[in-house]
Parts: structure tokens; sequence; C-alpha cells
């Protein structure tokens, strides 16, 4: 049985993932990034909370030494469309300190497995006893 892993996306990727624009997703290679294998799940929510949950599968997650290795070897259109590859470097690292690259950069491309969700209000389910 795959395993579903829970990450936050920035929501403007929301609408890029959905739509199947953004289908390689890109983070810092630490233990929790680098347990992500193919056929897993991975479960984004908007950073901020407000828009929907979206579900994916993991197709692959390949590792590299640091973001510019990444990026010169990955297709930089799959991970921000609107961006080129200097504009991406220049906002992972406004992302992640330099210490945090020092562990790696991961690419996981995914492929949507399920549509959007809204978020889930618990305080309705308590309150029905649902």
């Amino acid at each position: 049985m795959p395993t579903t892993h829970r990450m936050s996306l920035l929501p403007h990727l929301v609408p890029l993932m959905v739509s199947g624009a953004k289908t390689l997703e890109v983070r810092v290679a630490d233990a929790k990034r680098r347990a992500v294998q193919a056929g897993d799940l991975i479960e984004f929510t908007p950073a901020d909370g407000t828009a929907e949950r979206i579900l994916v599968q993991v197709v692959r997650a390949s590792v590299y030494s640091d973001f510019p290795a990444l990026l010169a070897a990955e297709n930089q259109d799959r991970i921000h469309p609107d961006l080129d590859a200097a504009r991406q470097l220049a906002l992972l690292r406004e992302i992640y300190p330099p210490e945090r690259e020092a562990l790696g950069a991961i690419a996981i491309e995914v492929t949507l497995a399920q549509a959007a969700r809204p978020p889930v209000d618990r305080s309705v389910r308590r309150q029905t006893g649902r």
C-alpha cells in the first residue's frame, strides 16, 4: 500500500497543479522528502489554508546536489511554466536558506490522483455529532 505524505503548497501553484501544467514539485532533499517514492501519494494543502487540497500520485523522485543541478536536468516548464530558470532559482532560494539547500534538492514528478477538495471544516462535524 502506498504511503500518503502531506505537504504544503504555495496557493498560486494550486491551479497550475490542478490543470496539469505543473507536474514537478521541487523541495530540499531532507529525510522526509527522500522517503517519497514512486507510487506514493501526496496531499498538498495550500500554505495559507484557503484553497482546496490536492491529491497527487508520485511518478518518480530524483535527488540532485542542489537547485542549479536540478534545474539544469529537469524541464523547468513543468516546475513553473510562467518563470524562467533564473527566476525559479531565485524563488527557491527565497524559500530555502543555504543550509537547507545543502541537504540537496529533489524533483518529485506527480500526476493528479484526485480533483481538488475544499478544506475540511471539522467544527461542523463536532456540532452535528457526525
